[in-house]
């Protein structure tokens, strides 16, 4: 993801990348710009906002350094956690730091969607998906999502799964009780779903189908086709013919 953004904004308008960090980086120029292999030299360019794409542990240790040299930072690494955050709030106090688990559009929108279904359901699973090369797991978007979902519902249901045949694999545990699982593949393309569950609700169902022909069994074990016209949380109204009983015909009395 770094080179990606440094690519990217190589190419903005009203942008300039005066130098890049790398510890692991052999070489010293990219495309004509110096790499820093000491956050000291990097800082020392001068930038007036850096973006951190590393890892958790590396921005626990970079950013501290970056904030006291006041510079604004906007942070890419996943896996941070909300104390982690916080940590960094208290020590960014004369420059801005923004922390974002996802830039992509769609990822943000689906973060939201999710949010905003969670009251009306009981159960919730994520499933996120990244390519072989990510070192951490689960995902910060992963994270995020789950901590959204359990901030906007307080009534989640409980795993009801008593017995794990081989361990984990019903996914680590986020907010809430709400499950994420991590997949790590060659050739993925980085996505996530999120599945939500709840019980059938009997009348929502039944309004649902106004207007149709429907088959209800009655207590007594009666089958009653009609069609419905009306339904709340009481009543079932179907309208629907009686059929009149048939005559018997001749009936013979042997005496």
């Amino acid at each position: 993801m770094g080179r990606a953004a440094h690519q990217a904004l190589m190419k903005a308008e009203g942008l300039e990348v005066v130098a890049l960090f790398d510890l692991k980086q052999e070489e010293n120029l990219i495309d004509d710009l110096p790499v820093s292999t000491s956050l000291e030299e990097f800082i020392s360019a001068g930038p007036e906002v850096v973006i951190d794409f590393t890892v958790a542990k590396a921005s626990l240790i970079n950013l501290p350094e970056i904030a006291e040299a006041e510079i604004h930072t906007v942070v890419g690494t996943s896996g941070l956690t909300e104390e982690d955050c916080k940590s960094l709030g208290g020590v960014f106090d004369q420059s801005a730091c923004l922390i974002v688990p996802n830039f992509a559009i769609g990822a943000v929108l689906m973060m939201k969607f999710a949010e905003m279904a969670s009251p009306w359901f009981q159960t919730a699973e994520i499933i996120e998906f990244h390519h072989n090369n990510k070192v951490d797991a689960p995902s910060g978007t992963a994270i995020a999502t789950a901590e959204m979902m359990a901030s906007a519902s307080q009534e989640w249901a409980e795993d009801p799964t008593s017995k794990e045949t081989l361990a984990g694999t019903r996914g680590g545990v986020a907010e809430s009780n709400i499950k994420i699982h991590s997949v790590r593949m060659e050739g993925m393309v980085a996505h996530q779903e999120v599945l939500l569950g709840t019980p059938l609700v009997t009348p929502r169902q039944f309004k649902k189908n106004l207007g149709r022909k429907l088959e209800i069994k009655s207590l007594s074990g009666d089958l009653i086709k009609g069609e419905l016209i009306f339904s709340d949380d009481n009543i079932i109204n179907l309208n629907w013919k009686v059929r009149e009983k048939k005559p018997l015909g001749k009936v013979i009395v042997l005496v």
